[in-house]
Order: structure tokens, then C-alpha cells, then sequence
């Protein structure tokens, strides 16, 4: 009787342990994409504001200095091949799009700088901008990844288990000892606990 009431509270508390666990890793991917997803879309809306800014609106132009005809040919031709794989990253519509195209963004943004577009007042907050997208883009993802490679913890085997490794815990040991319990040799078969309850008379009971 004993023993079928610690193997059942055993049970209930490997069970309990479980159910938490998965629920645990449930709330951690659940927070994990709802960062992913925003970041995602931060980082999107500041390489679209960066494209309006940089490729429509060319506020950064007028501060451009090239070194000869090729120097700038050879910008131009890189602006428009970095513009091409902006769009393209845009539109995989994934996290990992978006951090490319916020990565060739400031890619573009530091070509121009280093052709005088850093003297501009807006050049700095642009990047900055860019620059922080990126990051937290970059991290959600690495959080996001982390998240769905971490395994649901399994409950460890039943403390009362037939296998002869399975050794009941010390302290549970001590309390049956105390309520008459004897707690037998651990190598034999069973659990290792045996209900010989001793009476008052003497008389032990099996």
C-alpha cells in the first residue's frame, strides 16, 4: 500500500516536471518569434526608408566626391548592383531577407561615406538607424534559432523503477525509516522498498 502510494506521487511529480517543462519551452518559442517578428520588421522598414532616401530622394549626392570618371563609374555601377540585391533580399519576405538587405544597406551607405556622403548632417542617423536594425535583427534570429534546437527536457526514469541503477533518494529513504518502512538491499529485484511494518508485539508483518 505504501509503495503504491509513493510510486504514484513519484509519478504525479514526473509528470508535473514534464508538463512545466513543455510549457516552459512553449512560452520561450512563442516570445522567441514575436521578437523575431518584430525585429524582422523593423529592419525592413528602415532599409525601405533607406532606399527612398538614398536611391529616390538622392540626399547623399550632392556630397559625393570621386577621385576621377572611373572612380565614379565604378561607384555607380556598385550602387545599382547593391540597389538590385537589396530588392532581391526584400523580397525572400524572411528574416534572414531582411538582415541581408539591412546588411547591403549599410554597405552602400559606407561606399558613399567613404566618397564624402558622411559630411552630410542626415549620414550619421541613417546608419545609426541601419546599424541598430541589424543588430537586434541579427539577434532575434540567433534567439529565435537557439530556441527551436533546444530539445524538451524528458523526466528522468521512475525513482522506483525495476532497474537495479535506479536508487531511491536518501531522503525519501530516511522517512519511510521513520514511518517502519524498511528499505531493502537496492540490487534486488523490485523497487528496493518492502512494506515490513514492525508492531508493537513484536510480530513483523510482510
Amino acid at each position: 500500500m505504501m509503495t503504491a502510494r509513493i510510486t504514484a506521487t513519484v509519478a504525479n511529480a514526473a509528470t508535473l516536471a514534464q508538463q512545466a517543462s513543455e510549457v516552459a519551452a512553449t512560452v520561450q518559442a512563442a516570445v522567441a518569434a514575436q521578437q523575431l517578428a518584430t525585429a524582422s520588421k523593423a529592419a525592413r522598414e528602415a532599409v525601405t526608408s533607406f532606399e527612398e532616401d538614398f536611391y529616390k530622394r538622392k540626399i547623399f549626392d550632392d556630397c559625393l566626391k570621386f577621385t576621377s570618371d572611373d572612380d565614379k563609374k565604378a561607384y555607380r555601377e556598385r550602387e545599382e548592383e547593391r540597389h538590385r540585391a537589396i530588392d532581391a533580399a526584400k523580397a525572400k519576405n524572411t528574416p534572414e531577407g531582411d538582415l541581408q538587405a539591412t546588411r547591403l544597406s549599410i554597405a552602400q551607405l559606407d561606399d558613399a561615406g567613404a566618397h564624402g556622403a558622411d559630411r552630410s548632417p542626415q549620414f550619421s542617423q541613417t546608419r545609426h538607424i541601419l546599424s541598430q536594425s541589424e543588430t537586434a535583427l541579427s539577434t532575434a534570429i540567433a534567439s529565435s534559432n537557439r530556441s527551436a534546437n533546444t530539445p524538451v527536457a524528458k523526466p528522468e526514469a521512475d525513482l522506483l523503477d525495476a532497474s537495479p541503477s535506479a536508487a531511491v533518494d536518501p531522503a525519501i529513504i530516511a522517512s519511510l525509516k521513520s514511518a517502519g518502512v524498511v528499505v531493502a538491499d537496492q540490487s534486488q529485484k523490485g523497487h528496493g522498498v518492502t512494506a515490513d511494518v514492525t508492531v508493537s508485539n513484536g510480530v513483523q508483518r510482510s
